[in-house]
């Protein structure tokens, strides 16, 4: 339906698609900072200036006529990260020990943002020569926006993984028992049960037979089993690019991601120091992975135009957020302090929060739970404004890392 018109400012605030597309009556990708169809056809791509307000409504509103399957490698929209627009400054008085912790690895992101060719997803040469203007109307979070990772950040201590009354230990065990949950349930809280149901790429193939394996080692078949996550992790390395659909791309994370874990946390001298060096292979595949990602926005409301879709969607977002806090947690373990694993925490990273809409069994109880059940949208780890209004029915097992966290 073509809506009245509206005066300029009120038209502009809400217009979300790019001007061409509008002036043309054709659907936009919103893809920023050039969206597909001006990218194709060579033409000039400017998006009408937002408010605060508006820098959260992101929607990714695709041309019905595309594909629901991009994910599986067919025709289909793209989308990017969502980047902040206006963030307010913190207050001054606003954890003072805090910012004194987080002060360096902001000030690395900020030098990263116009040179680092892993936190800028821009496609195209014709972007990159935008990336200046572009860059006038984007930032990244602030220090208050740290804020919930500040205890566990200024107050880690080594003896903390092992004492069962921290944090640190309840997140370390949970990241431990994700490779015999893979194994059990052919799921994790991050990858959804129904994912791979008619496609399983031979990457997550060959995850799921090391994640069974060492589900059932012993004193006898240990060194049978590493020997087989050890070539297992060889041929995932060599094979990186042929990972050509989204798909794919998502599998070699996810599978890279559980490697790591077990390699780290109960593997030799030698894994341990291989997993060390693939920690920026594994952030490398994040990166991509948010290329390909439909982000959302705390507003977000339109219902998914399919199950499927919404399972690859949620699972890519909730990926990037339990590897990237994976990454900086290593790095706080290890106290490298290196800047690059912080990095990835300038940008918004968004994920659904819904235990029945995660657990739901079919397209028909999905939809059913959409319209009945209340779903968050929640940024990063900002729980506080589902504290005071979700219920503990809407938390599952991905939830409640993040929550501890």
């Amino acid at each position: 339906m073509v809506e009245e018109p509206a005066p300029e400012s009120a038209s502009a605030s809400r217009q979300k698609s790019c001007n061409a597309c509008v002036k043309a009556k054709r659907g936009c990708d919103k893809r920023h900072p050039v969206c597909s169809r001006c990218e194709e056809k060579k033409i000039s791509c400017n998006y009408a200036k937002r408010s605060y307000a508006e820098a959260f409504r992101s929607d990714f509103d695709f041309d019905p006529v595309e594909s629901d399957m991009s994910w599986a490698g067919l025709t289909g929209p793209s989308s990017s990260i969502d980047l902040v627009d206006c963030i307010p400054a913190s207050p001054a008085t606003c954890l003072p020990t805090f910012e004194s912790f987080i002060d360096p690895f902001l000030t690395f992101a900020d030098s990263q943002a116009a040179t680092s060719s892993d936190t800028q997803l821009i496609s195209s040469v014709s972007a990159r020569r935008q990336l200046g203007q572009q860059q006038e109307n984007q930032q990244g979070l602030s220090k208050f926006d740290y804020a919930p990772m500040a205890d566990i950040c200024i107050q880690y201590e080594p003896w903390q993984v092992y004492d069962p009354n921290t944090k640190a230990h309840f997140i370390v065990q949970s990241l431990k028992s994700y490779p015999s949950t893979f194994a059990k349930d052919s799921h994790t809280p991050w990858m959804h049960g129904y994912l791979y149901k008619d496609q399983m790429p031979s990457s997550i193939q060959s995850c799921f037979t090391v994640s069974a394996l060492y589900s059932n080692m012993t004193s006898n078949n240990k060194a049978s089993v590493f020997r087989v996550l050890y070539q297992s992790l060889n041929e995932l390395k060599q094979q990186q690019q042929l990972a050509n659909t989204p798909l794919e791309k998502l599998a070699r994370a996810q599978a890279l991601f559980l490697y790591q874990i077990i390699c780290l946390f109960d593997g030799d001298l030698t894994l341990r120091s291989d997993a060390d060096r693939d920690m920026l292979l594994l952030q490398d595949w994040l990166d991509d992975l948010c290329k390909i990602r439909e982000n959302l926005s705390t507003l977000e409301s339109d219902r998914p135009k399919s199950w499927e879709w919404w399972i690859f969607s949620e699972s890519v977002r909730r990926t990037i957020v339990i590897a990237y806090a994976f990454l900086g947690l290593w790095n706080l373990m290890c106290k490298n302090n290196d800047h690059v694993y912080f990095s990835a925490w300038k940008h918004l990273h968004c994920w659904t929060m819904s235990r029945p809409l995660w657990e739901a069994t079919s397209s028909f109880d999905f939809y059913l739970n959409w319209r009945d059940k209340p779903h968050h949208i929640i940024e990063n780890f900002e729980l506080e404004n589902f504290l005071k209004s979700g219920s503990a029915d809407d938390v599952d097992g991905f939830a409640k890392v993040l929550m501890v966290t």
